[in-house]
């Protein structure tokens, strides 16, 4: 005689409770930094509110004219989050006009 398996559990009734979206507050001093993602996708420019799900680690890299790049890495957790960066002028500014 054959028996038929059991039907597989599908992906959608996963054991694991769902994944929330929360909220990640940028922002930069000076403010007006880019924002990108680990793709270089632009994002927006400091102060920025991102959604993003709990559990995710994102990669941002902050940048402004004049002043050094910065990149975090970012795990976000279950609940809202807020990321500050403070950018310094970069070394090829401070070093104009002093001879």
């Amino acid at each position: 005689m054959i028996r038929a398996a059991a039907p597989a559990q599908s992906r959608k009734e996963s054991t694991q409770p769902p994944r929330r979206v929360v909220t990640l507050k940028l922002s930069s001093r000076p403010s007006g930094a880019t924002v990108r993602n680990h793709d270089g996708g632009v994002l927006g420019q400091t102060p920025i509110a991102l959604s993003l799900r709990s559990g995710s680690v994102a990669r941002l890299t902050f940048a402004k004219s004049g002043y050094a790049t910065i990149t975090r890495r970012v795990a976000v957790g279950g609940a809202p989050q807020s990321v500050s960066v403070e950018l310094s002028r970069s070394a090829a500014r401070r070093g104009r006009g002093r001879h």
